[in-house]
């Protein structure tokens, strides 16, 4: 009997492990946003956290910021999020001027948020490997769609509920797969 109850219990806590979801990341940038910090803007060293409550960003510095996912006023991907984060009269580098520098792809999140305390924004930078599961952690967690451009689209999850944003900047077209 004791035998059965300890498969049991080995094998209720080995299928939570299989199947829970990845919510945290170490390998992210931090590339704009809020935070003064020493940390480079090409270091992966950084800890992001997604909860249905909280989003935690840890520094390499040791800086950090909790955000309640009910503070997250918008969401964004691609040039979009460089162009929203950089409209927000932060220092951050344009995202078609890095295309030219590179080939490789990158793949910036933006996050908006507010509350009564504070307003602001974050530009980070998934890896071609985490940024999809960044993105649907935060649209899940905060239950908003992501800001794109249509050239961006094909990079979101499909799942993903999206409001395409033309070059002008206006919303012209939401979307859900």
């Amino acid at each position: 009997m004791w035998a059965i109850r300890m498969g049991i219990a080995v094998s209720l806590l080995f299928s939570t492990t299989l199947f829970a979801q990845e919510d945290t990341w170490t390998k992210v940038r931090y590339s704009g946003g809020m935070l003064q910090t020493s940390v480079d803007a090409k270091d992966w060293d950084n800890h992001l956290e997604v909860t249905a409550e909280r989003i935690t960003l840890r520094l390499k510095d040791g800086q950090g910021i909790v955000i309640s996912t009910k503070d997250v006023t918008a969401l964004s991907y691609g040039q979009e999020a460089g162009r929203r984060i950089g409209a927000s009269g932060l220092l951050v580098p344009p995202v078609g001027l890095v295309k030219l520098v590179h080939k490789s792809r990158d793949h910036f999140i933006g996050l908006e948020f507010a509350n009564h305390a504070q307003k602001g924004s974050l530009l980070l930078q998934g890896d071609k490997d985490n940024y999809e599961a960044i993105l649907k952690a935060l649209a899940n967690g905060t239950g908003l769609p992501i800001a794109v451009s249509e050239e961006d689209r094909r990079f979101v999850p499909r799942e993903a509920k999206t409001v395409i944003v033309p070059e002008s900047g206006e919303r012209i077209s939401a979307s859900t797969k």
